[in-house]
């Protein structure tokens, strides 16, 4: 949690505020970031997990423009967005595993996790759950969804992906029907605000400090690791069409991937290419 405190407690929220001090945290906090410093680096700076200071220019205009819809909605300032584009070196967070401790080096930089901390709070509970023996449910977190084994009947579970178009008369692009893995999409429809009657999106391009443009509506991540689908969803819809598709081939041992551009054009990794059911017409992605 990056927006509140909790007694006795040190979250996010309490390595945001006490920046320049060393903070002694929970286990799971250490792998969390530990975990998104190996996407950054793996997705080269695609999932940055310290750029919470240019978010939160976007994320309080997005929040005012939804309190106050009869007022026309504002970008943030290019010279607030430049400054704070200075505070996000992920080398700054500086973790010692054997004290627990976390440090922010630069104590203008802010933590934003929300690219990668719901799918790992899913998994966390996917772990709790099979210790204690469950071996058949659906998780649905907020839209992050994680399958362990099949429906009581023996079925796979059928998992909707989200039609971007409202106007839509189905509600879904595609249908999987999958078990033991997550299921995890990021979109331009997801969370926006207009100005000047042009939609601005939440998925920010560490590059241009914008809101990414690169010809992607949506992508879905499919893999038997909650956080890293969370990770990777956000991370290629960044990269756009060409290199989220190379990058899957790279990582194809990894995860399956679902792109839907722009111009309504799906795409789909063939590992799942099976599993998956549409009216749309399919492009299937070879290694």
């Amino acid at each position: 949690d990056i927006y509140d405190s909790y007694e006795n407690i040190n979250n996010l929220y309490t390595l945001n505020q006490e920046v320049g001090n060393e903070v002694v945290v929970d286990q799971k906090i250490i792998d969390l970031l530990n975990y998104a410093i190996d996407m950054y680096n793996q997705t080269s700076g695609m999932m940055n997990i310290a750029m919470g200071s240019v978010l939160k220019l976007w994320h309080d205009e997005r929040e005012y423009a939804s309190y106050h819809p009869n007022l026309e909605g504002k970008l943030p300032l290019m010279s607030d967005l430049e400054e704070a584009a200075k505070h996000t070196n992920i080398l700054d967070i500086v973790i010692d595993d054997e004290r627990n401790t976390v440090l922010l080096k630069d104590k203008l930089m802010r933590l934003d996790v929300g690219a990668i901390a719901k799918g790992y709070a899913t998994e966390e509970i996917a772990k709790k759950l099979q210790s204690l023996g469950v071996s058949s449910y659906m998780l649905n977190v907020g839209g992050n969804i994680r399958l362990i084994g099949s429906k009581a009947n023996g079925e796979k579970w059928k998992v909707g992906i989200q039609d971007p178009d409202e106007s839509a008369t189905n509600n879904n692009i595609a249908i999987l029907e999958l078990q033991d893995f997550a299921i995890v999409t990021s979109g331009s429809y997801q969370r926006y605000y207009y100005v000047d009657g042009v939609k601005y999106h939440h998925i920010i391009d560490p590059s241009t400090g914008y809101p990414a443009e690169n010809g992607l509506t949506s992508v879905t991540i499919v893999s038997d690791d909650g956080t890293l689908a969370d990770g990777l969803s956000t991370s290629l819809f960044i990269m756009g069409k060409e290199k989220a598709e190379k990058f899957w081939k790279k990582y194809n041992d990894k995860f399956d991937v679902i792109l839907l551009t722009d111009d309504d054009q799906l795409y789909v990794s063939e590992g799942i290419a099976d599993d998956f059911q549409s009216d749309y017409k399919v492009n299937v992605m070879k290694k």
